[in-house]
């Protein structure tokens, strides 16, 4: 491993001879430089439009100079309509032992996994390191052709069962304590509202409205005593917190990286919480990573509250994935809970605000992390 930090993203038009240039170097080194290889496949040069349509793409990784050092891609296997061809995986010699590879290996199957059910290579017999690769990835070898690759001198084949390692690529996560550290802001404001009116509550105060969002907590807080309106109240608690989302309140640890790297590997990020836009949307922006969310959503855009199955579903339905295959991610554990009732596959995170459930939590969640950057461990 070396200090060079890559970028794996999408082939662009300006790549195309970049890649060819790997992909023909590589092919020299190892004395492929003839039919029945990649060397005389006509698409060479031309990636940007041959990989350019769902279940056919191809990345490249370019390094701090902004040269690119590898590629590879997923693509269609004439022939097989469930089963996709892992294509042109090169990376040049000194990109080798950097990571990189492993980079643009998870992200080729992440983005393979939502569209077929096994992958399947060819590769040469003399690229052996190569092979101890795949390997590692959990590919099979295999000793018959699948599909029609045209790659007759490539005859050391692998296929990998995408099934049976499938993991979701679509994430849904709350916003106070699990992507920022605003709980002690949050929880300050709400009950600096029920103090101010002497009003009496109890010791899981924190654990009951966290899900409701503001009008929620708002309609709570007048079963406890308050005289105001949901509006009124709902208008208190905007002018009390939205100063420290706009201005003050830091990412929890790890976040932005993770973030980052996450949507690096071509998952699908986005947020849904009990919090306002007015408070969600200038956070978010502040700390630079708003454009990294594909849908960004307070509980105020379903007309409803995270204590509600039914959130959850219509969330999964707008992201367009099945609500099994989205992962929600949440510090609250009523939240959680609810969204593993609505069938949704459940993280809990942990927040200074919960530590008192963390147990409860792992016993009934599908799975807790106790810092972020675990998500991708």
């Amino acid at each position: 491993m070396n200090d060079m930090e890559y970028i794996i993203r999408k082939i662009e038009e300006k790549d195309n001879k970049s890649v060819e240039n790997v992909i023909r170097s590589c092919l020299i080194e190892f004395g492929a430089n003839h039919e029945g290889t990649a060397w005389a496949d006509p698409d060479l040069g031309r990636f940007s439009e041959v990989f350019n349509s769902p279940g056919n793409e191809y990345w490249v990784a370019e390094d701090e100079q902004g040269r690119i050092v590898g590629g590879t891609g997923i693509g269609f296997l004439e022939g097989e309509d469930e089963i996709c061809e892992l294509k042109k995986m090169y990376c040049l010699p000194e990109a080798r032992g950097t990571g990189v590879a492993h980079l643009l290996m998870r992200r080729a199957l992440d983005y393979a996994g939502r569209y077929y059910k096994k992958c399947y290579l060819e590769t040469l017999p003399n690229m052996l390191a190569a092979q101890r690769f795949y390997e590692k990835y959990g590919f099979v070898r295999v000793y018959e052709t699948v599909g029609s690759t045209t790659h007759f001198a490539c005859d050391v084949r692998y296929i990998k069962d995408l099934m049976k390692t499938k993991t979701t690529n679509t994430y849904l996560f709350d916003f106070d304590g699990t992507l920022v550290d605003s709980m002690p802001t949050y929880v300050s404001v709400m009950l600096r509202i029920l103090d101010e009116r002497g009003i009496v509550y109890g010791d899981d105060i924190v654990k009951i409205i966290t899900p409701l969002g503001y009008r929620g907590t708002a309609e709570y807080f007048r079963t406890l005593g308050a005289r105001e309106s949901v509006d009124e109240l709902v208008e208190i608690m905007n002018a009390y917190a939205r100063f420290e989302y706009e201005n003050n309140i830091p990412a929890k640890d790890d976040v932005i990286e993770t973030l980052r790297e996450m949507k690096e590997r071509g998952y699908s990020l986005n947020v849904l919480t009990a919090s306002p836009h007015l408070a969600l949307d200038p956070c978010l922006k502040r700390l630079g990573v708003w454009e990294l969310f594909d849908n960004v959503w307070s509980c105020d855009d379903f007309s409803t509250t995270k204590a509600n199955p039914e959130i959850y579903k219509m969330a999964a339905e707008r992201i367009g994935r099945p609500v099994g295959e989205v992962v929600f991610v949440d510090d609250n554990i009523n939240a959680v809970k609810t969204a593993k009732r609505a069938g949704m596959i459940s993280f809990g995170i942990f927040d200074e605000s919960g530590a008192d459930y963390v147990d409860e939590f792992k016993a009934m969640a599908d799975g807790y992390v106790m810092n972020f950057a675990e998500l991708i461990k």
